[in-house]
């Protein structure tokens, strides 16, 4: 553990294939027990089955753990973890391990990946990580966890930390990203009013329209993000589904928020966001494996949508579909929620900024896809006799849609949270004014479900339309407060385009012959 810590022993994480990424259960790696030698013996049968992109392969890694199928006494018990070398003492390829870089790529290029081969190589039987399952000398199997569907979604949870991780430091590229290109926008002026001078870039509303949700969004992925962590400290048998739900859901939303606020920031510098020296480009490049990072995050939304329609079933069983079938059909009939016609049209300012207006409209679009996906679910099984992995493949768009407007509710019901408690004052009012630009934002952009349904009237739309644009002037007074409260510090904020003498107004000094000024 010192070795570990001090950075001596780098080890990898070895779960992908070329051939399987998300659907880890059908890893093609073999683990066979051979108990003559008291040994596993780990295979890479065809090339699909080579471990791909794991950290610290191709250069420095001397040990990896590895998801393989266990197979022991003639039978295969799935997918378990190992500890497996790789390395040698001297740095050489441990007998039987190929090692190859995975090579250039998009961005990270400092991060080491790469991908292994194994040809018989042979571990002790403890390399075996038997926290959920064990093999006997004699090659007897034993696991407290009964069913092996359970047991490998058990050991999938080690995932859900790598997956909050992700999701946070998405979360602080944003705010690195948003805080360079506001600090930018208040000092580069563009253009002029009446009296000659030029405006400030952060002045024109178009300006507020690109960066002022993007920074909104990000306080509130902020919260979600920081409740999430919480949660997972604090977790317990009873919550762990909620956490990995959440986790997978988070993960998700905010790397691809970070992506877009990113991409925002960068055209809001114009041409100067494309150079390297001003970080921006570098941040953009880099985050954008966050996508598919520790888990797809398409097959990630269907996790959360899977989740949740199992939260209504009993147990944990192997066909799902047909539980839920069981469990939704009476309420999938009865329980789509409705809003009250005076509310669809209501349109007084106290009510467009309230955040119990936000929650409402939101939970109501989450509520009804759910009842919509378990309806179409339904239909298909039960009318059509479709095969239930085919039924859930066949409305994943609707699977898909829900869980965007479930993780929608959930992070503008932590940022309400957030905000609700606190003692009336300054801190109260800036929150609160992010907190309604962040919901106000996100049922906009889903503004034609509402319509064709008749949630909102157009005069309500129109109204909340309104109400964005004077948000943005409600912001704009506070825009460097805001961005400051993400607390960076300047050295690590670095990009010159941030700091007012890059593009000041002070006479131009001529640099000594020879220096850069």
């Amino acid at each position: 553990l010192p070795d570990i810590a001090s950075g001596k022993l780098l080890g990898g994480f070895a779960m992908t294939e070329s051939g399987h990424g998300s659907n880890v259960q059908e890893v093609e790696t073999t683990a066979t027990f051979d108990p003559e030698t008291d040994e596993f013996v780990i295979n890479t049968p065809t090339m699909s089955a080579r471990k791909e992109w794991i950290g610290n392969a191709a250069r420095d890694g001397h040990a990896v753990t590895l998801f393989a199928q266990l197979a022991t006494g003639g039978e295969n018990y799935g997918v378990h973890a190992f500890i497996v070398p790789i390395r040698t003492d001297d740095g050489e390829p441990a007998p039987g391990v190929r090692i190859e870089d995975c090579g250039s790529k998009m961005g990270l290029d400092g991060v080491d990946n790469g991908r292994l081969y194994f040809d018989n190589v042979r571990i002790p039987r403890e390399n075996l990580l038997d926290r959920y399952a064990s093999v006997a000398e004699n090659g007897d199997y034993d696991s407290p966890i009964s069913g092996s569907n359970k047991r490998f979604f058990t050991m999938l949870g080690t995932l859900v930390g790598g997956r909050i991780s992700v999701g946070a430091a998405s979360v602080t590229a944003a705010k690195k990203s948003l805080a360079i290109a506001t600090r930018y926008a208040t000092v580069r002026r563009q253009f002029g009013g009446a009296d000659g001078s030029e405006l400030r870039i952060i002045d024109y509303k178009t300006h507020q329209m690109r960066l002022f949700p993007a920074i909104a969004h990000t306080y509130a992925m902020h919260f979600a993000a920081f409740d999430l962590i919480a949660r997972f400290r604090d977790r317990t048998d009873e919550t762990a589904r909620e956490v990995e739900t959440l986790a997978a859901g988070i993960k998700s939303m905010a790397s691809w928020h970070a992506i877009d606020a990113t991409q925002t920031a960068r055209e809001c510098c114009g041409g100067l966001g494309f150079l390297a020296e001003n970080q921006i480009a570098t941040i953009r490049r880099d985050i954008d494996v966050f996508a598919t990072f520790e888990g797809d995050n398409t097959v990630l939304l269907n996790l959360v949508s899977k989740n949740r329609l199992a939260s209504f079933a009993k147990g944990f069983e192997q066909n799902l579909a047909l539980t839920l079938v069981r469990e939704l059909t009476s309420m999938a009939r009865t329980e789509l929620i409705d809003i009250n016609p005076l509310t669809a049209r209501k349109t007084d300012e106290d009510h467009l900024r309230s955040a119990d207006f936000h929650l409402e409209l939101l939970k109501l679009r989450k509520h009804n896809l759910l009842v919509a996906a378990s309806r179409r679910l339904y239909k298909r099984v039960q009318q059509e006799d479709m095969e239930p992995f085919m039924a859930f493949s066949d409305i994943q768009d609707h699977m898909m849609a829900f869980a965007h407007a479930d993780m929608d509710h959930h992070i503008a019901k932590t940022f309400a949270d957030v905000v609700e408690p606190l003692a009336d004052g300054p801190e109260k009012d800036a929150l609160e004014r992010m907190r309604q630009l962040a919901a106000i934002d996100t049922l906009l952009k889903h503004a034609e479900w509402y319509l064709t349904y008749g949630y909102i009237s157009s005069g309500k739309y129109k109204a909340l339309r309104n109400l964005r644009g004077a948000l943005l002037g409600e912001i704009r007074p506070d825009a460097l407060a805001y961005i400051e409260a993400f607390g960076i510090p300047d050295e690590l904020l670095s990009a010159p385009i941030a700091f007012e003498n890059y593009v000041g107004r002070e006479p131009l000094k001529q640099a000594p012959r020879g220096e850069r000024p």
